[in-house]
């Protein structure tokens, strides 16, 4: 479902990862992944969706940290969503 043609199926499926219990560390990859989406809402539930598993989404830091950098200027509506999953991963956000 994180690959279907509608944006909001997307987002939603990212969702409903994020809140699996115990976290579903196979979706990682995926979501990571999904930070590219080219809808706003759906980079948005993918990062909230890996805040959600805090440490068990510890693989995402990397490419959280560098996703945060490229969205500087280009997305600043999901910034905010990369900056939480950091930190309830355990990583720091990133400086402004």
């Amino acid at each position: 479902m994180l690959r279907d043609g509608d944006g909001m199926v997307r987002a939603d499926a990212a969702h409903a990862l994020g809140q699996l219990r115990p976290p579903a560390t196979a979706a990682v990859r995926p979501l990571i992944a999904t930070l590219e989406d080219g809808a706003a809402f759906t980079r948005v539930r993918a990062a909230e969706a890996l805040g959600a598993m805090g440490p068990a989404a510890r693989a995402a830091v990397g490419p959280l940290a560098v996703h945060v950098e490229s969205l500087r200027q280009r997305d600043p509506m999901t910034r905010p969503s990369v900056d939480r999953a950091l930190q309830a991963i355990g990583a720091p956000a990133p400086p402004r």
